[in-house]
């Protein structure tokens, strides 16, 4: 999975996203992306910074049996993760437990190997002067090469938290993905806050 130039439009406090090959975290820390009154976008043209985006492997195997919901809340926390994505300067880079971030090709990736499953963590804070009441989001995700059938429940999962603590993630199933080919999708979601 790759994620391309993410815009997320958040209006006020800190949030977290995960995506699994990802999460969203709303949290109240100095050390995430800032969203301003005209929220927050990346071309991920530079590396992205552990302040920002952090990544996180679960361990285990692809085959093991598990619930996604209650593994995540029982595992992420930020507190764990802590390692910024690998840099590569290959497009696309190849099969990591990490996250990574290509240089050539300006991109975020998940693609899991030896791992349960990948985490990839945006961190932001509210810095519009407003408080939120809604959250939207949206990133291109693009499936290449050879693509194998993904379990229910399991493919790309997509999560936010307001605290980035274990038990506190919600998964948004707008965003859900399972992907048996090649594909380039936009994938967008509003949250309500209220």
């Amino acid at each position: 999975m790759k994620i391309h130039p993410l815009k997320a439009f958040i209006v006020p406090f800190t949030f977290a996203l995960t995506v699994l090959g990802a999460a969203l975290l709303l949290v109240n820390s100095a050390d995430a992306a800032s969203v301003g009154p005209t929220g927050y976008t990346n071309s991920f043209s530079t590396p992205p910074v552990a302040a920002d985006w952090v990544t996180i492997s679960r361990s285990g195997t692809a085959s093991d049996t598990y619930d996604m919901d209650a593994d995540v809340n029982a595992f992420f926390s930020l507190r764990n993760a802590t390692n910024p994505p690998v840099l590569n300067t290959v497009d696309p880079p190849s099969a990591n437990p990490q996250a990574t971030w290509s240089s050539a090709g300006q991109y975020l990736q998940t693609r899991p190997i030896v791992n349960r499953y990948t985490g990839l963590i945006g961190k932001f804070v509210n810095n519009s002067g407003l408080d939120a009441a809604q959250i939207s989001l949206s990133y291109l995700l693009t499936v290449t090469g050879t693509a194998s059938a993904e379990d229910a429940g399991k493919g790309t999962r997509v999560f936010y938290s307001l605290t980035g603590q274990t038990n506190s993630w919600l998964s948004i199933a707008s965003l859900d993905t399972l992907f048996s080919a090649p594909a380039v999708q936009t994938q967008s979601a509003t949250l309500s806050l209220s």
